[in-house]
């Protein structure tokens, strides 16, 4: 009885906290669709100043999308400060010329408002622009550098890139080296991967580009990724908040280990990013990528119950990575947190030479990632692209041997997955709770 009485009160404690501290997560100041009045659109300033107070909790780094969008500059940044998080920031780019003039406008006036400073940590031009055709790499490059030399002339010495998918920096390697830091977006989930043996398949489709950025003499951040908690759509993975809380169990631990700062995706779940047609369309996954309900701000009980612990090996050398899986430990390796400094440092690559299925974008502005093959493959299905941009594009399917499956419930040795322990842990927790055990 006492046993059981200090797991609930231990859990409610977690409400907000994890079990260890985030490089990072991507945050949104939206709350409606694009064609909704501002007020139903965007969140107030009262609404962001209590969702970086929640953040503050699991992170010390926030990452954005826009300069112009819900005027999110302008409140973020403030209450960012208040909550004590740092901002990674960006600059929404489209088809439209305009959309990157506006945004460079505001940018340059948040320069002049001393909002924008040294305290920003990175600058992003464009969150796969070139992934959804909007962009070629040349004129992605082009918009780089006219935003590098606004930011030099101010005397700003925070980071400037381009976030785009992996396989875009292999297939275009004049933007590995126009850069000053590689960020990408990498979803195994978006690949149709299961969860057990999915950091594996990340680190193996990493290799390459880590190769790439050592060429370049360049550092790596990864600005997306994660795993949904519910939903389902056509070449994903499995949707469930077992798999969710195993993903990240998995991937901060393989970062911390590579050294590599993340942004991870998502802080709250969307409900506006709703398709009522399609009830397994990308817009209903979409959903549940948030690690805490957008109403309570609580954390979703799967990820409050985690108890980091390492379950994979993956040794790397210079030119591939040799996974290998090693049952879950019967008494758990303790975890170094994944606190970054205020410069991002080295994070996660693609392919490097022969272009292969890689992670491709899947949420929108704050978007996940899909397969997308070779530029000649010939088949192709419907992913996301981003997390804050509803539509669609037409991705490379999956290789047969990618297809979705069911999460094993044991290992090759027997041993209980990582997403079992976790639907476990849930379970015990709902019978203390209902049966005052």
């Amino acid at each position: 009885m006492k046993a059981a009485t200090i797991v609930v009160a231990s859990l409610a404690a977690a409400a907000h906290a994890l079990d260890v501290k985030l490089s990072g997560i991507n945050y949104n100041p939206r709350k409606g669709a694009d064609w909704e009045p501002f007020e139903a659109r965007c969140k107030s300033v009262d609404e962001v100043r209590a969702d970086l107070k929640t953040l503050s909790a699991i992170t010390s780094n926030i990452r954005l999308y826009s300069m112009t969008d819900c005027n999110q500059m302008e409140i973020v940044i403030p209450a960012a400060k208040e909550a004590g998080l740092a901002i990674w920031a960006g600059m929404w780019i489209g088809k439209d010329g305009a959309n990157f003039e506006n945004e460079k406008t505001k940018l340059a006036s948040l320069i002049d408002k001393k909002l924008i400073d040294n305290s920003v940590v990175g600058l992003h031009v464009g969150s796969e622009a070139v992934y959804r055709k909007d962009l070629t790499a040349k004129q992605a490059i082009a918009y780089l550098e006219e935003v590098k030399a606004l930011v030099v002339k101010a005397g700003l010495t925070f980071p400037v890139t381009i976030a785009d998918i992996g396989d875009t920096y292999i297939w275009n390697p004049d933007l590995a080296a126009a850069v000053d830091i590689i960020a990408i977006n990498q979803f195994p989930f978006w690949e149709g991967r299961a969860v057990d043996g999915a950091i594996e398949f990340m680190a193996e489709r990493l290799a390459p580009l880590v190769k790439l950025a050592k060429e370049n003499n360049k550092k790596i951040v990864i600005g997306e990724t994660g795993w949904a908690t519910a939903g389902k759509a056509k070449a994903a993975g499995e949707a469930s908040p077992e798999n969710a809380a195993a993903w990240l169990n998995d991937f901060h631990i393989y970062a911390t280990e590579q050294n590599w700062p993340y942004y991870y995706f998502t802080s709250f779940d969307t409900p506006w990013k709703h398709n009522a047609d399609d009830p397994e369309s990308e817009a209903e996954v979409e959903n549940h990528f948030g690690l805490f309900d957008p109403v309570t701000r609580q954390l979703k009980p799967a990820y409050a119950n985690l108890k980091v612990q390492k379950r994979s090996v993956i040794t790397n050398d210079a030119d591939t990575s040799k996974p290998t899986t090693t049952p879950l430990n019967a008494t758990p390796e303790p975890v170094v947190d994944g606190t970054t400094d205020a410069t991002p440092a080295p994070a996660a690559t693609d392919k490097a030479g022969t272009p292969v299925t890689t992670s491709a974008p899947s949420s929108g502005s704050e978007g996940s990632t899909s397969n997308t093959a070779a530029p000649d493959a010939t088949t192709s299905t419907s992913v996301p692209k981003t997390a804050d941009d509803n539509s669609t594009t037409s991705v490379p399917a999956t290789p047969a041997g990618n297809s979705t499956t069911s999460v094993p419930t044991t290992n090759a040795a027997g041993t209980m997955s990582m997403s079992t322990v976790v639907g476990l842990t849930i379970m015990a927790t709902f019978v203390a709770t209902t049966f005052g055990m």
